[in-house]
């Protein structure tokens, strides 16, 4: 899991996840937004109801893909917060498609 620091908060998020750019893959889409202080890095991860109806469910999904973002959180540009949002219901790991989507050369963002 992330710490507190890592994340965006939930006062800040509607602000945050408008004005974003999209990178879709099979599994969740990654949006980024760029902040002005140049200096940070968070991250947000939303699973729907229509992906799992559980609540117990649902905060399995996200820990699973905070856990991969703690290990990969150094490959992130800095400057921007990231918001990921699952779209459908994990079949595998997340790994290899974390992987694809930071190869996509539209994600190299310049500071």
């Amino acid at each position: 899991m992330l710490s507190k620091k890592e994340r965006i908060p939930k006062a800040l998020f509607d602000t945050y996840s408008k004005k974003t750019k999209a990178f879709p893959s099979n599994s969740f889409i990654l949006r980024a937004h760029f902040t002005k202080d140049g200096t940070s890095r968070r991250f947000s991860v939303i699973v729907s109801k229509k992906v799992a109806k559980k609540s117990v469910d649902r905060h399995a999904i996200k820990r699973s893909i905070y856990n991969i973002l703690r290990e990969k959180k150094d490959s992130f540009p800095t400057g921007y917060y990231f918001i990921f949002v699952n779209k459908n219901e994990p079949k595998q790991l997340y790994q290899k498609e974390f992987d694809t989507v930071m190869t996509n050369d539209q994600l190299r963002m310049t500071n």
